[in-house]
C-alpha cells in the first residue's frame, strides 16, 4: 500500500517539474513572437534551479567518491529499510553495496554531463534575451496630491475648487 503513494508522489513530482518545462518553454516562444526579453526570465530561473540541483547532486557524488562511501552506503541502505519494510541479510548487504557504487558511477557521469548541458543551454538562453528587446521601465504614477492654489485671498485650510482633469482620452481606441 505505502509503495503505491511512493509511486503517487514521484509521479507528482515528474509532472510537476513537466509543467514547469512546458510552462517555460511556452513563455520563450512568446517572447520570440512579441520580441520582450522579459519572457526569457522564467526560463532562466528554471535553469539556473536546475543546474543548482544538479550540482548539488555532483556535489554529493564527489563526497561519496573521496571517502564517505561507507556512511552514504549505510544511510541508503538504512532508508531503503525502512520504507520498504525489509531487513538485508549480511549477503544482500554487499551486492546492494556493489550496485550502489555502480549507480553511483553511472549517475556521476549523467549528472555531470546533464550540468556541462545546463550551463551551455544558460548561456544560450542568456545570449537569446539580449537580442530581444526590452519595453520600458514601468512608470509609477504620482501618490502625492496636485499643489493646491495660493494667493492674496486664498488660504491653504481654506476648500479649493479646482476642476478634476478630463478623462484619459485614446484615440486609437474603438
Amino acid at each position: 500500500m505505502s509503495c503505491n503513494w511512493i509511486d503517487f508522489g514521484i509521479f507528482l513530482i515528474l509532472l510537476g517539474f513537466f509543467i514547469c518545462e512546458l510552462l517555460s518553454t511556452i513563455t520563450l516562444a512568446v517572447s520570440y513572437r512579441r520580441n520582450n526579453s522579459r519572457y526569457v526570465l522564467p526560463r532562466l530561473i528554471l535553469l539556473t534551479g536546475q543546474f543548482a540541483i544538479t550540482t548539488f547532486i555532483s556535489v554529493i557524488l564527489i563526497l561519496y567518491f573521496m571517502g564517505f562511501t561507507e556512511k552514504l552506503n549505510d544511510v541508503v541502505i538504512a532508508s531503503y529499510e525502512y520504507w520498504a519494510n525489509d531487513e538485508l541479510n549480511e549477503d544482500d548487504r554487499k551486492r546492494a553495496v556493489n550496485e550502489l557504487f555502480i549507480y553511483a558511477i553511472g549517475t556521476f557521469v549523467v549528472i555531470f554531463m546533464y550540468t556541462v548541458y545546463e550551463l551551455f543551454e544558460l548561456y544560450i538562453t542568456r545570449k537569446y534575451q539580449n537580442t530581444l528587446d526590452t519595453p520600458p521601465e514601468f512608470i509609477p504614477v504620482r501618490s502625492q496630491e496636485p499643489p493646491r492654489l495660493a494667493g492674496p485671498k486664498l488660504s491653504i485650510d481654506q476648500q479649493q475648487c479646482i476642476s478634476a482633469p478630463p478623462p484619459p482620452y485614446n484615440s486609437q481606441y474603438r
